[in-house]
């Protein structure tokens, strides 16, 4: 099942996996904390591979 939102994935959560754009990392991961889920995969893409330079910082 996909969320719009983490904080909209009932229960517990030991784990969240994401493969989304480099935009949407910085959100995600904070709505991750807000929620307590303690570890998160990320798989993202708009990087490097696009020549975002900034977003490699």
């Amino acid at each position: 099942t996909a969320y719009k939102s983490v904080l909209d994935v009932p229960g517990d959560v030991d784990v969240a996996v994401f493969a989304i754009p480099a935009k949407f990392v910085a959100q995600a991961l904070e709505e991750v904390g807000k929620k307590g889920i303690p570890g998160a995969v990320l798989i993202p893409s708009g990087f490097a591979e696009t020549g975002n330079v900034e977003g490699q910082d």
